[in-house]
């Protein structure tokens, strides 16, 4: 997993350099924190106007087809409560990221 995750990085740094205007990085801790500003952001990025009905996408009645589709019927998550759950049991998969520079050592 974590050389997948190298391999994403990579994939990422390299897209991110040659096509730096097309590029949008968004951090889900910052969406948590603060939705409306974060969404307005990432809609004058793609150049689409704001809708309000962005920040209720939970409550739309259509029909949805991925494996998402039960998450998209639940507002966003604020919490992060749940991950500690299971702490000790991703500690040394949290151990190689972080030796692999992939997750930074705050965490």
């Amino acid at each position: 997993m974590v050389d997948y995750c190298a391999g994403y990085e990579r994939l990422s740094r390299l897209w991110q350099k040659r096509f730096p205007q097309q590029w949008f990085d968004h951090h889900y801790e910052a969406l948590q924190h603060a939705p409306e500003q974060q969404i307005r952001t990432l809609l004058d990025f793609c150049e689409l106007p704001f809708d309000p009905a962005c920040l209720a996408f939970h409550q739309t009645p259509r029909t949805v087809l991925t494996f998402s589709s039960a998450q998209v019927r639940q507002p966003l998550r604020r919490d992060t409560a749940r991950a500690a759950l299971y702490g000790d049991k991703l500690a040394p998969l949290r151990s190689r990221l972080q030796q692999a520079g992939l997750l930074s050592t705050d965490r």
